[in-house]
């Protein structure tokens, strides 16, 4: 009887101890996971600023894209100006010319007519 109940007091005290090997194992497995999930979350906040930071320079190159068409255009009406300018120029040097064709005409026939109406 006594042999039987060694018996039951070890196989008792397997047990106890598989429990508490079980229990101290639970407590790694939870302090790993705990571990984990902080890592989750920093990786998760540093993808989170990542993101931002790449929409930030995506929004930053759009914006100099922006600026960029916008000086183009500014040069494009700039040299559109230049050109006018020009052609009012050449214009105005045409009209100057012609005036004063104009004017030899009607100087040189007022001329004669006014001598013979002297």
């Amino acid at each position: 009887h006594e042999e039987e109940e060694e018996g039951a007091t070890a196989l008792l005290v397997a047990k106890e101890k598989a429990v508490a090997d079980l229990v101290a194992e639970h407590g790694e497995m939870r302090a790993s996971l705990v571990l984990s999930l902080q890592t989750l979350a920093q990786s998760r906040l540093l993808e989170a600023t990542e993101r931002a930071q790449r929409a930030t320079l995506d929004d930053a190159f759009t914006a100099q894209q922006r600026i960029l068409v916008h000086m183009d255009r500014l040069k494009s009406h700039a040299d559109a100006q230049v050109s006018a300018i020009a052609w009012l120029d050449n214009n105005s040097a045409r009209a100057a010319r012609a005036l004063a064709e104009v004017e030899q005409v009607i100087t040189g026939s007022s001329g004669p007519t006014h001598l013979l109406a002297a």
